[in-house]
């Protein structure tokens, strides 16, 4: 199989996966006739209506449900004089509703493939922003129907087309205030203020966790010096148009039990960043693992961590597991709280270099070198296992696009590196689970989302095809017998990857893939085994281009 068919997601999905056409890159003459021809039927717009409420909106609510429904019905019945934002808002919709079916689930409703009906359905949805100028001509509608789009297209690709699209959506949002907090303004009613704060909070969430996925720190994703107050913890029932006042947060599950969590992650993810990368006190001078854990960046980020916690745990107290969708969201919020203090902490450490001749001071309470990697090792599996729930659990059956939306990249890639590096411990065997059930729930997606089988057995993409060359390289260290193998087999990170020292200057110099050299102190201590994941993250196609060059073959 040469690269080009290996890393395509099948002919089927091309049209998906190629990147959403701006609308300045569309005439907006004479779409009016074309978008109507690619409307769904009043039968199966009322269907798709009805699964994007169950399986989308409480996960990420920017919509008020009894006033769009309306709206939705009412368009239904005269679809040629759809005002264009409405027409951009309808078909994120059912692309949005498409995405989260299973494809004989589409079948049934649209009568076609999966992969023609969201292709049919994108097409729709780039025609209705060209259409209605969207750029020029924000609006909160349209902005709405982008913000749902670009949410469900994770479940499909992650791409830096759709990040820079985000980014326009940001600027559009910010043109019209939605960046100053609607109080600010007499003029609009309490019921639009809350509107506008729910639809700020989604972009902005949306666009931290966007920047963490391409790599790049939270803190360069800016606040555009927003003054926005959090949105309510209420659910549509209490919000009405005519209302005078804003009610109170209701102490109960509420469709914005989720979206806050979101939120609460994505302002963490901002303050961890300045946390860890700030500098507190020299570095220059080797430190134990007492050092750092004692150091003020561990105490300003535990703080932070713990305050996350607090937050966030308040939320999922509302949450009952025997309801499906509360079930979905209790998964995510443990998912988010074990991932944002795993990440946090290993970045911490890979910023404090070390020497592997240090212990801690006898009679010391902190972990050694190898206790702290096999620790950080597990923390990770147990994470990855825990996501691993929205496919085991046939009652997670409508929630499985979210786990498609949100993949455990950095503890996927630290697993992986982990093997390659210490292939024996006692956690290795639960390791290589956690990978192969990756691997197949990345197989899944692609037919799940419309590919083919045969596509699905190979990475999509150059982010997988990262994971599949690491894999390939930790399976050439793994030794035959894992289960009960003693941690103390430690090889080094240049012998695990195949490489001398020559060839590993020559990888710090191009700028990637330090972290299999531990020729740089920024590429973090090849004695721990701790990335520099800010560095290592920011382009996965060159670092992709930088594996290739070193001879590592597909």
């Amino acid at each position: 199989m040469s690269d080009s068919q290996g890393i395509d997601d099948g002919n089927d999905r091309a049209g998906i996966l190629q990147p959403t056409a701006f609308p300045f890159a569309l005439p907006r003459m004479g779409l009016r006739d074309h978008v109507q021809d690619l409307f769904p039927s009043r039968l199966q717009a009322s269907q798709l209506w009805q699964s994007f409420v169950q399986n989308h909106d409480s996960m990420h609510k920017v919509l008020h449900i009894p006033t769009t429904q309306i709206a939705v019905f009412t368009w239904l019945e005269k679809p040629r004089d759809v005002p264009g934002d409405m027409s951009c808002l309808l078909f994120a919709i059912y692309f949005s509703a498409l995405t989260s079916l299973w494809p004989d689930e589409v079948s049934t409703i649209m009568g076609r493939n999966k992969a023609e009906a969201l292709g049919m359905t994108k097409l729709g949805f780039e025609m209705s922003l060209a259409r209605a100028n969207i750029m020029e001509k924000p609006s909160i509608t349209g902005l709405q129907g982008i913000s749902i789009f670009l949410q469900s297209m994770r479940a499909h690709r992650n791409s830096r087309s759709d990040w820079v699209f985000l980014g326009l959506a940001l600027r559009a949002a910010q043109s019209i205030g939605l960046h100053r907090d609607a109080a600010n303004f007499p003029q609009l009613s309490p019921f639009n203020v809350e509107m506008r704060r729910r639809l700020w909070w989604h972009l902005y969430s949306h666009d931290c966790r966007a920047a963490e996925d391409h790599g790049f720190a939270a803190e360069t994703s800016s606040d555009y010096g927003s003054d926005v107050q959090l949105p309510l913890h209420v659910d549509d029932a209490v919000l009405d148009p005519a209302m005078t006042e804003l009610p109170a947060p209701q102490q109960q599950f509420t469709g914005m039990t989720h979206p806050l969590v979101m939120i609460q992650s994505a302002q963490a993810l901002r303050q961890l960043s300045h946390a860890i990368h700030t500098p507190k006190e020299p570095r220059a001078t080797a430190v134990t693992t007492t050092d750092i854990n004692t150091a003020a960046g561990e105490m300003a980020r535990q703080e932070v961590i713990d305050d996350l916690a607090r937050r966030v745990g308040q939320l999922l107290g509302y949450c009952n597991p025997v309801i499906p969708i509360q079930r979905a969201i209790l998964l995510s919020g443990k998912i988010v709280l074990r991932k944002r203090a795993f990440v946090s902490r290993v970045q911490l450490l890979s910023s404090y270099p070390s020497s592997s001749q240090q212990q801690p001071p006898q009679g010391s309470s902190f972990p050694d070198q190898a206790t702290l990697m096999e620790e950080s090792l597990a923390a990770a599996c147990d994470i990855l296992e825990t996501g691993n729930e929205y496919y085991r659990d046939e009652m997670l059956r409508s929630y499985v696009w979210f786990a498609e939306s949100y993949p455990q990249y950095h503890l996927l890639l630290y697993v992986l590196w982990h093997l390659g590096v210490r292939p024996v411990g006692p956690n290795t065997a639960r390791a290589w689970a956690a990978v192969e059930a990756a691997f197949d729930q990345e197989a899944m997606r692609i037919v799940r989302q419309g590919g083919t089988a045969p596509a699905a057995s190979w990475p999509s993409g150059p982010k997988w095809a990262i994971f599949y060359k690491l894999k390939e390289k930790a399976a050439k260290v793994r030794p035959p017998l894992v289960d009960g193998a003693a941690a103390g087999s430690h090889i080094t990170v240049k012998e695990a990857m195949g490489q001398d020292n020559e060839g590993g200057r020559g990888a710090a110099q191009a700028g990637h893939a330090e972290e299999f050299t531990g020729e740089s102190p920024q590429s973090g201590n090849p004695d721990t085994g701790f990335l520099e994941w800010d560095s290592e993250l920011g382009d996965w196609n060159a670092l992709l281009t930088d594996f290739n060059a070193q001879e590592f073959d597909l």
